[in-house]
């Protein structure tokens, strides 16, 4: 289960990438932050599943250190590698590729197949 559950988080990583692309976005770099970055399988399954390294930062705390960062972009020439430096990076495996792009396939069937039932759901939970 706790595997599922970090494919999943892979491929909606990698679908938001896919869509960023689609529109004429420059996806150049993946960050990874927060708590699942601190150790264990989370980060490589992610690169995995994306095909992407991931740069693993020194502060890893998420949204309140980026905040920070663009606070700072505001009113300096703030440089994020030098404000918060590159501590690893987490290099995709190729020998992973075939199975994670089968695996990215049935996901996005899914996803096209349930999207709107799940966007129902969302609408009454607002309610």
């Amino acid at each position: 289960m706790h595997r599922a559950v970090l494919e999943a988080t892979g491929s909606g990583v990698r679908h938001n990438i896919q869509a960023i692309e689609a529109v004429g976005g420059d996806v150049r770099r993946v960050v990874a932050v927060g708590g699942g970055v601190q150790g264990g399988p989370w980060a490589q399954v992610v690169s995995d599943v994306t095909q992407r390294p991931q740069e693993l930062r020194t502060v890893s705390i998420g949204a309140g250190c980026g905040g920070a960062f663009l606070a700072a972009r505001l009113v300096s020439d703030a440089d994020i590698d030098s404000w918060n430096p590159v501590r690893a990076v987490v290099a995709p495996r190729p020998e992973t590729a075939e199975r994670y792009d089968h695996l990215y396939d049935l996901y996005q069937r899914l996803y096209r197949s349930s999207s709107d039932v799940v966007h129902q759901l969302a609408a009454l939970q607002s309610r």
